[in-house]
């Protein structure tokens, strides 16, 4: 993979164009079971991959198959990410918390009503009394919960993902 993308970025080259070779042309890379090919040109190639024109896409099943000294790299330089129903501790705590929290407004209403002297008729179906009350009380709390729980990506349905999108500028995360 190394000389792949070295022939990538001498694509940048003067020499590359002046020999007619076509730098305008996009490239899109796709490494399944990405774990398997982590190594120090693969961290360095991520960081300058936009001037070589690669958009690169790394497949791994879990982050626990990703060499812990390349989980930085695969966060970092890989900032749109897409992920499927997985079952892996850390997968599901680390992606909890990249995809943010979110504040949540809960309000909870309680409602009591009394009558006081109260009579019941004996020969009639009828109730009396001297005074009533009504109570309504209402509070409202804020709380910052995760946009997707561990649970949630845990239980997420065939054919569904969870996707953390970089458009240049930002990053959105929504579920589809």
């Amino acid at each position: 993979m190394r000389y792949f993308h070295q022939a990538l970025l001498k694509r940048n080259s003067s020499s590359f164009k002046a020999a007619g070779g076509n730098t305008e042309r996009l490239v899109l890379q796709v490494t399944d079971e990405a774990a398997a090919y982590m190594n120090p040109g693969v961290a360095e190639f991520t960081a300058v991959s936009r001037q070589a024109r690669t958009c690169s896409l790394f497949l791994t099943q879990s982050l626990a198959q990703v060499p812990e000294r390349y989980r930085d790299v695969v966060e970092g330089n890989f900032r749109t990410k897409i992920l499927l129903n997985v079952n892996d501790t850390l997968t599901l705590q680390r992606f909890e918390f990249l995809f943010g929290k979110v504040k949540e407004t809960r309000t909870s209403l309680s409602t009591s009503q009394n009558l006081n002297d109260v009579r019941h008729g004996i020969l009639t179906q009828t109730v009396s009394g001297k005074s009533q009350g009504l109570s309504v009380s209402s509070s409202t709390s804020e709380s910052f919960e995760p946009r997707f729980s561990a649970s949630d990506l845990l239980h997420l349905g065939g054919g569904r993902a969870v996707v953390q999108l970089y458009d240049g500028n930002e990053q959105r995360t929504t579920e589809g």
